[in-house]
C-alpha cells in the first residue's frame, strides 16, 4: 500500500507551481500538504488527474489558462460525460479571472 501512496505523490510531482495554486483557489486542495488528497475532494483529485494525463500527453505544456479550460469544458460537452465536475472547472476560471485581473496573486 505504502508504494501505491508513493506512486500517487510522485505522480503529483508533474504539477507546477501554478497548478498547485489554482488547484488550492479552485477547490482548496493545498498539494503540498495533503501530497496524497486524502482531505481533497474528488472534483479536485479528477482536476488533478485532468491536468496530469494532458500534461502527460503533451496536451497542456504551459499553464493552465482560460483557453485550456475552455476547451476541456467544450469536451466534456461533446462527449456527455463529466470528467471534472463543472462547479471545479467554474471556479478555475473564476481564480484565473480573479488572478488577472490583480485580486489574487
Amino acid at each position: 500500500m505504502a508504494n501505491g501512496a508513493n506512486q500517487k505523490a510522485d505522480a503529483l510531482s508533474s504539477l507546477t507551481s501554478g497548478d498547485k495554486k489554482l488547484l488550492n483557489g479552485s477547490t482548496a486542495w493545498d498539494v503540498d500538504s495533503d501530497p496524497y488528497g486524502e482531505v481533497a475532494s474528488e472534483g479536485a483529485r479528477r482536476f488533478a488527474g485532468q491536468i496530469m494525463s494532458d500534461r502527460a500527453v503533451g496536451k497542456l505544456s504551459g499553464e493552465v489558462d482560460t483557453t485550456y479550460l475552455s476547451d476541456l469544458m467544450q469536451q466534456q460537452a461533446r462527449l456527455g460525460e463529466e470528467l471534472v465536475p463543472a462547479s471545479v472547472l467554474s471556479k478555475a476560471m473564476a481564480f484565473l479571472e480573479q488572478r488577472r485581473t490583480g485580486i489574487y496573486g
